[in-house]
């Protein structure tokens, strides 16, 4: 049961970092896109959440994710939780002042976040889900 939870964990990661990388690569800019940048922005925070709380019970003892994983799954998420709520704000500030440009910077973030997330939390969910 574990290792499915760790499964769909990561496909859904997986699928918000391709979600965010295919909007942030739009050559031309809709309202549905941006409205789908949004949900993408949700389930962003929602996946960091089930990340991290896999990385806190991987972490302690005994260990099944690597020191420096937890380190800089640590870090990022300092990071993450710095800068998903001014995310959020600038969403909703793109949505609002309908400018394309500041859209496409808000998809450019949202992509960085959730490649990164991906990244760290693939090692992490591997190396739980084998335990």
């Amino acid at each position: 049961m574990k290792r499915v939870r760790v499964m769909q964990a990561a496909l859904s990661l997986a699928l918000i970092a391709l979600v965010a990388s295919l909007l942030s690569g739009c050559a031309s800019w809709r309202a549905p896109t941006l409205e789908a940048t949004g949900i993408t922005v949700e389930a962003l925070g929602e996946q960091f959440v089930k990340v991290a709380a896999v990385f806190e019970k991987g972490c302690i003892e005994p260990r099944s994710i690597s020191m420096q994983a937890c380190a800089e799954f640590r870090d990022f998420g300092i990071q993450f939780k710095q800068a998903y709520p001014l995310l959020v704000g600038l969403w909703k500030a793109a949505r609002d002042a309908d400018d394309p440009q500041m859209q496409r910077s808000v998809t450019e973030v949202i992509a960085h976040l959730a490649t990164s997330l991906s990244k760290l939390a693939a090692e992490g969910l591997d190396a739980y889900g084998r335990r």
